[in-house]
């Protein structure tokens, strides 16, 4: 587990989802424990989008289950080297 990544994307969380860094853990649960609706996902994608600056899936954003799942989630992006949001618009 990328710890680096962790600690990083507890900002974003703790700022999209109004959640306090503590409660933030590897195994909570962004619906359950930290109250996180479908929209607050597809906010929470385009937010980690531009912070580290990768293609991200809402689709897939949307059906990752905890903390931990979203920060190997976009450690996998950004080690694949998804494209960046400003290639991808170049692109269509």
């Amino acid at each position: 587990m990328n710890m680096e990544l962790f600690e990083q994307m507890k900002v974003v969380l703790s700022k999209e989802l109004d959640v306090p860094d503590e409660k933030l853990r590897l195994d909570s649960s962004l619906v359950d424990d930290l109250g996180a609706d479908s929209l607050d996902l597809v906010q929470l994608a385009l937010e980690m989008e531009e912070r580290f600056g990768v293609e991200l899936s809402e689709r897939d954003v949307i059906g990752l289950k905890s903390v931990g799942d979203v920060v190997k989630y976009v450690d996998a992006r950004i080690k694949s080297g998804a494209a960046p949001m400003a290639a991808v618009s170049q692109q269509t």
